[in-house]
């Protein structure tokens, strides 16, 4: 957002100086009324990529890349409504603040997750990773929900519930505590971690 800031208030500087000169005017003031105004245009413009492609409006530079790159696996696997439709859930995440909610353990705990109102993988970009790993074993799909999830949880921030039930799925090799865990805890934007653990 910063960074989209800086740059738009370089070209409106530029601008602003080279149209005051033109029309005679204050040179300086052109400059300064046009750093201005593209500062604001570019901030909006950063809070907006944030917004889409991270869930964040204060997304940083790194979550928003990553977000694009998410944008682009989610379109190349599922297509162009795939695309919209992860940044459709992004959008509403940034609009209402809503929180990240992962899971581990079937279908109970993924329940436990989307009941909680929070941001699941399953309804947003790992939809692209159930299109590519479909049909696969489980040996093989690892990898690929493992890059996803550590994707997911990089545009995480706040607070984050983990639904977690008590069961086979709860072992140090699953992806929550192998991959998920390690990336909220490397995660300077992520606040807290809640984890809910039930039989």
């Amino acid at each position: 957002m910063f960074l989209t800031a800086a740059i738009g208030a370089v070209v409106g500087a530029v601008a602003g100086g080279i149209i005051a000169a033109k029309k005679g005017k204050n040179v300086w003031a052109g400059i300064g009324i046009g750093a201005a105004a593209g500062g604001l245009i570019g901030l909006g413009a950063g809070a907006a990529a944030g917004a889409l492609l991270a869930g964040s409006a204060t997304a940083t530079t790194a979550q928003v890349i990553g977000g694009a790159t998410l944008l682009h696996a989610t379109v190349t696997s599922g297509g162009v409504g795939a695309g919209l439709t992860y940044l459709a859930d992004n959008f509403s995440r940034a609009l209402n603040g809503t929180g990240t909610a992962l899971y581990s353990g079937g279908e109970r705990a993924l329940q436990a997750a989307r009941d909680s109102g929070g941001k699941v993988i399953n309804d947003s970009i790992g939809k692209a990773a159930e299109i590519i790993t479909q049909d696969m074993p489980w040996e093989q799909a690892k990898p690929v929900w493992d890059s996803f999830s550590a994707q997911f949880c990089q545009q995480a921030s706040g607070t984050v519930n983990a639904y977690i039930c008590n069961s086979a799925y709860h072992g140090v090799d699953s992806v929550f505590w192998s991959v998920e865990m390690p990336t909220l805890l490397n995660n300077p934007r992520v606040t807290d971690i809640v984890i809910h653990i039930f039989e």
